[in-house]
């Protein structure tokens, strides 16, 4: 009989668990957890890299092993290699509470950078930083999903923002379109924000701007309208007014009601205005009191002499 002692055990650190469940039976197998969708994308062609055992377990934790002849029968394959790659790549990954935390930061980043990298600011049409919209997060109390993309996350969380009426807005998409020069002045009167437009010997080129939203359409309408007289080029996919730093009294994306407490300010100040103002007054006339007791004083002296 073996004896449990520390010098026989292998301590399995930064482990995940993957589990797949087959025919009744459950499998496991403890993993490096961000190894597990390299591997599933290709991009880490090898196991061990991925593995942290080439064992299968019933329960990782208890450091119990599955019979390999009902690891084989349950999923139908002759090796424990292929039972390995078939847990691999079905198997569901379950993260430790640090890891999670972990993921869930970095996605919360990634999710405001798609953000901040679309959308401009209503008011001062300059870029937002992910700063700003990890807060305005925070503030909404958006909750990040694991399983879901984070563009898809990025485009919820843009409507959810505008739908509580803070100041963000997708940002435009710059435009070139090449035209003949008979056919640009009916173009130029389809387009919304028109840029510059510069007339050559036979073709004319516009720098339009155009809402992500209203582009699919506007292309459609043209290649209708003009079919392949007109060539159309994206320039920046992502325009903002202004480059360089941002003002963050400008730029900040907090709630509206943050306007009420400056009013509230305001209106304090005005108010021991008003109080200082009444203090000056009735110091000023204490001191004309005074100095018409004083005159009173010599003129009596000036009358006994």
């Amino acid at each position: 009989m073996s004896l449990f002692q520390p010098v026989g055990q292998k301590l399995l650190s930064n482990v995940s668990v993957l589990k797949l469940d087959r025919r009744g039976k459950h499998f496991e197998v403890a993993v490096f957890p961000n190894k597990v969708s390299s591997w599933r994308n290709g991009l880490e062609p090898d196991i061990d890299n991925v593995v942290q055992s080439r064992s299968i377990f019933t329960n990782v934790d208890q450091g119990m092993l599955a019979k390999q002849s009902t690891v084989c029968e349950a999923l139908n394959v002759k090796t424990i290699e292929e039972a390995l790659n078939i847990i691999l790549k079905e198997g569901k990954l379950t993260l430790a509470e640090k890891e999670r935390k972990i993921v869930i930061a970095n996605l919360t980043k990634d999710i405001a950078s798609i953000v901040a990298s679309q959308c401009v600011n209503t008011n001062t049409q300059r870029p937002l930083t992910p700063t700003m919209v990890e807060r305005a997060m925070k503030a909404i109390g958006f909750s990040v999903k694991l399983k879901k993309a984070p563009k898809a996350q990025a485009l919820q969380l843009i409507r959810l923002l505008q739908k509580e009426k803070y100041p963000i807005t997708r940002a435009r998409i710059r435009l070139k379109f090449i035209i003949k020069n008979e056919l640009s002045e009916k173009m130029v009167s389809m387009l919304p924000i028109v840029e510059s437009i510069e007339v050559k010997e036979d073709m004319t080129i516009v720098i339009a701007q155009v809402d992500p939203g209203s582009l699919r359409p506007l292309a459609k309408d043209l290649a209708s309208e003009f079919g392949t007289d007109i060539g159309i080029d994206i320039l920046e996919l992502y325009v903002a007014s202004a480059e360089g730093q941002i003002e963050k009294n400008e730029d900040k994306v907090d709630n509206p009601k943050s306007e009420n407490n400056n009013k509230n300010e305001n209106d304090n100040d005005d108010d021991d205005g008003g109080d200082n103002t009444d203090k000056n007054s009735h110091k000023d006339e204490a001191k004309n009191e005074d100095e018409q007791a004083d005159e009173k004083n010599e003129n009596d002296e000036t009358t006994k002499d």
